[in-house]
């Protein structure tokens, strides 16, 4: 788990886990969706994991990225203006309006920065603009609008009252938000093994023991 302390010994678990999950239990998975077709909205990495442990290509263009909270609210408040209206352009980072919050962060300046109007979206798996903006705009051709599942996490500083603000967005019946402290809200999901980081390290972590994704899904 990145940036959280880790014994050698539940590092090696934690890859196995991984592993296991985007391997032999995949297909286990796989065979028992009802529904092929799903696209995971997240503020990071998350869907791309998600899809690799249900053996799915990719039908979300929110992989391989993050985009900032504040941005994440926005984008998800009004989903369908940003992906089908607006046009993806992108910036350099000392242009970005996440300048200051994003300036110690990992690799920041070496990955493309994107913006849908207002928005900005950091491709932190992505080497080139070209190559951000292909697969942005193939993957948004696959959202299966009919069966989004949208997903928050309190990472990035995330504040409680960004927490309440996705509580209370009415966009999705399929909504989830992982926090490392017990937070009231229909949504919620508490993850205790976060609890002295103060924030969810890593949202993949015994995701599996927390939430039925497969029966998610298939609702």
């Amino acid at each position: 788990m990145k940036n959280s302390p880790m014994c050698n010994l539940c590092h090696l678990k934690y890859k196995m886990m991984l592993r296991l999950n985007e391997g032999i239990l995949a297909k286990f998975r796989s065979a028992r969706l009802e529904k092929k077709k799903f696209t995971i909205i997240s503020n990071n990495c998350w869907g791309g994991y998600i899809y690799r442990c249900f053996n799915s290509a990719y039908q979300s263009p929110t992989v391989g990225l993050f985009i900032m909270l504040k941005d994440y609210i926005k984008f998800i408040s009004n989903l369908e203006y940003y992906i089908k209206k607006c046009k993806l352009t992108f910036i350099k980072p000392e242009e970005s309006h996440n300048y200051k919050e994003l300036l110690g962060h990992e690799k920041f300046g070496e990955y493309p920065i994107g913006k849908l109007d207002d928005v900005e979206i950091c491709f932190m798996h992505y080497k080139t603009e070209k190559e951000a903006l292909e697969k942005w705009t193939r993957r948004c051709k696959r959202i299966a609008w009919d069966n989004i599942i949208i997903k928050f996490c309190d990472q990035n500083g995330c504040t409680k009252k960004q927490i309440d603000d996705f509580n209370s967005i009415d966009k999705c019946k399929k909504m989830i938000c992982f926090t490392a402290k017990k937070i009231p809200g229909k949504y919620n999901i508490y993850m205790r093994e976060f609890k002295k980081d103060g924030y969810v390290v890593d949202d993949k972590y015994c995701i599996f023991q927390h939430l039925n994704i497969t029966k998610l899904i298939n609702e």
